[in-house]
């Protein structure tokens, strides 16, 4: 059992992963390795809580997932969809304490103006192909 466990996690894993570096950094468009890409919610609101309310990250989920199934791959898969995939830098700029007002004042600029309604059309565009990514699997 033990053994299927560890199959089943690292299942979960390589799914993230691929997912994380397909994505790339919605700021810059890194993509060379996940240890240097990071999910970061849109709404920290809307983050995945314990019982006792406390914010659990998604790579702690996958760590934790499959070795007695504490987050089970859906929780994991349901959590994707609220995420943009930040690089290490960029994710350091948008958790800046001075800066960090929210998405519309994203500290980064871009090269085209990106308001909230655009990154809410994307955000829904990640969502459906997250969703045929989904039923492919």
């Amino acid at each position: 059992m033990r053994e299927e466990s560890r199959i089943k996690k690292a299942g979960i894993t390589k799914r993230v992963n691929n997912i994380q570096l397909a994505r790339g950094c919605w700021n810059c468009g890194y993509r060379k390795n996940t240890r240097s890409l990071d999910w970061a919610h849109v709404d920290p609101l809307t983050k995945y809580r314990t019982k006792d309310g406390k914010p659990v990250h998604i790579s702690k989920m996958v760590i934790q997932g499959g070795n007695g199934s504490r987050y089970s791959e859906r929780t994991i898969m349901r959590e994707i969809p609220k995420c943009i995939v930040l690089c290490r830098n960029c994710h350091a700029e948008f958790d800046f304490p001075e800066a960090n007002t929210g998405l519309e004042n994203y500290p980064i600029e871009h090269e085209t103006a990106v308001s909230p309604a655009d990154f809410k059309a994307l955000y829904e565009a990640y969502k459906g192909l997250y969703d045929l990514f989904i039923e492919k699997s």
